[in-house]
């Protein structure tokens, strides 16, 4: 599926529309499936805890739909305010049992956003990677588990950001020569 992504991303105009549509429908869809589960666990088990983590899911549903409402689908602007939102919400109301599940979001939409920067990869790829390694620093731990989990989500993100950018351009290399192939066939 990457590499189908990374074909897209790099081609027609109309293709990569799509790609932005997909994306912010499918993002849509699992926020609001995270909505759903956070609010029916919290009002079986009661814990309202649970009612106010769904709220972050919640947000991140409500700015894809208006997305998609409004006709603007931008994969990108989607899965950077997603980010945004998990890094907001769990510094002001995460839990040390629901730290892991937020790192590797935050961890794989920083990835899956690299996939729509043109400009500048290696500049957003640092700012992202260095933004990954201080945000545990703004979060309730110690010292310790701070420096690991920061180094933990910053190398996470540059190696999972590799392999996308290993696959993207390896897509884009077979594609310009199937291209190159099919425009210059003299039938």
């Amino acid at each position: 599926m990457a590499s189908r992504a990374a074909t897209t991303l790099m081609a027609s105009r109309q293709e990569r529309s799509h790609l932005n549509r997909v994306v912010v429908r499918a993002g849509a869809v699992a926020a609001w499936v995270a909505t759903a589960i956070y609010l029916v666990a919290g009002v079986f088990t009661g814990a309202t805890s649970l009612l106010i983590e769904a709220v972050g899911p919640l947000i991140a549903a409500s700015i894809m739909t208006v997305q998609i409402v409004a006709g603007r689908e931008d994969g990108g602007l989607a899965l950077f305010s997603s980010g945004i939102v998990v890094a907001v919400w769990y510094s002001l109301f995460g839990e040390s049992g629901t730290i892991v599940p937020a790192a590797v979001a935050l961890v794989l939409i920083g990835s899956l956003s690299m996939l729509f920067v043109t400009n500048h990869r290696r500049v957003v790829a640092g700012t992202v990677a260095a933004i990954l390694f201080w945000l545990p620093f703004i979060w309730d731990l110690t010292t310790d588990e701070k420096v690991v989990l920061g180094s933990v989500m910053a190398l996470g993100f540059a190696m999972t950001h590799f392999v996308f950018s290993s696959i993207q351009t390896t897509t884009v290399a077979i594609n310009t020569r199937y291209q190159m192939l099919f425009e210059d066939s003299p039938t």
